[in-house]
């Protein structure tokens, strides 16, 4: 509900949104992270992007790309390949 009705000021990079943005995604994980800490559930949900994301950056190497970035790639890749499966 609040990522709706604050699309435009996220949209625009207001830093008010961004921040309240980044505060409840960095509450998300930690919850996520405490409550599965062997990575034998739910955790496994943060690792998305992340398989072909470093195999992207392995190929580009060190400080070719930013890690978000190759992870947002990997993200896009793995949810293309779940959408051929």
């Amino acid at each position: 509900e609040w990522l709706e009705a604050n699309s435009g000021p996220l949209t625009k990079r207001e830093p008010q949104a961004l921040s309240h943005t980044i505060r409840r995604c960095c509450e998300i994980k930690a919850g996520v992270v405490s409550a599965d800490e062997t990575e034998s559930g739910k955790r496994a949900l943060l690792n998305l992007g992340h398989t072909v994301g470093h195999a992207i950056e392995a190929v580009v190497g060190f400080g070719g790309l930013r890690h978000g970035e190759a992870v947002a790639m990997g993200t896009i890749a793995e949810t293309q390949l779940a959408v051929i499966r």
